[in-house]
């Protein structure tokens, strides 16, 4: 896959092509693969007499880089890059606020669990518009990681904690609007709210499937006693 992109120009329009059309289906390792093929275009670029003119798209390819990767949940090859970027890129980016500077502390913060810090890099750093797509991929995938962690570490969870490790910071003075989207959201992924101790109770993929399961049965039940009921009223005496 990625021997297709191997000669392919290395520009940001498209850069931002190759990324919007493999996040749009979900090809997240083969978006991985791509960017690994073209990864000696880039290191290339950045020894050319022309380094700083392709600076910008540089920080962007690295940045997209590292991100799918932590998309593709290995957070060791994306270490792995940040250790091998180009010595130009990587001392401008400790110099300047750029995306890859940005990278190194997500991932960074993402290693360590400090959550708080995650979302707050995800949604408040000034990405450039090619890598927005990329970047709010990764929150909601980072969501999908975080209710597969409190699934499996609580059997009961303060719902102000639930909020934090989800991503909702404003717990202490949240409207009642804003717990009843998160309680609906928590609802999606099976969990109990018990609202007297404002308390959430996780439950196994398994509990809800077999939930769904028993639920189907009885409205399959309740459907056949229904059909012969209606079979019975409508045969003549």
């Amino acid at each position: 896959m990625a021997r297709e992109y191997d000669k392919m120009e290395f520009t940001q329009p498209n850069l931002a092509d190759l990324i919007t059309v493999r996040l749009s289906q979900h090809e997240y390792s083969e978006l991985v693969d791509i960017l690994a093929g073209m990864e000696a275009q880039a290191a290339i670029s950045m020894t050319s007499k022309a380094a700083g003119q392709k600076f910008n798209l540089a920080d962007i390819f690295y940045s997209s880089f590292i991100i799918s990767l932590m998309l593709d949940d290995d957070l060791d090859e994306a270490r792995a890059l940040l250790q091998r970027l180009p010595p130009k890129l990587l001392k401008v980016s400790t110099d300047l606020d750029t995306s890859v500077a940005a990278c190194k502390e997500l991932h960074r913060a993402v290693w360590q669990r400090k959550y708080d810090t995650v979302y707050q890099i995800l949604r408040h750093f000034n990405w450039p518009v090619t890598l927005i797509p990329i970047v709010q991929k990764y929150d909601a995938h980072f969501i999908q990681q975080m209710h597969q962690f409190i699934r499996g570490a609580f059997t009961a969870i303060p719902c102000p904690l639930a909020m934090r490790y989800l991503g909702n910071r404003e717990t202490a003075n949240r409207t009642s609007k804003q717990s009843a989207n998160f309680i609906e959201e928590a609802g999606k992924h099976g969990w109990r709210y018990d609202e007297t101790k404002d308390m959430l109770y996780p439950q196994s993929l398994d509990m809800v499937a077999s939930q769904k399961s028993s639920d189907l049965a009885a409205t399959g039940e309740s459907v056949t006693r229904l059909v012969t009921l209606v079979g019975q009223l409508a045969t003549p005496n």
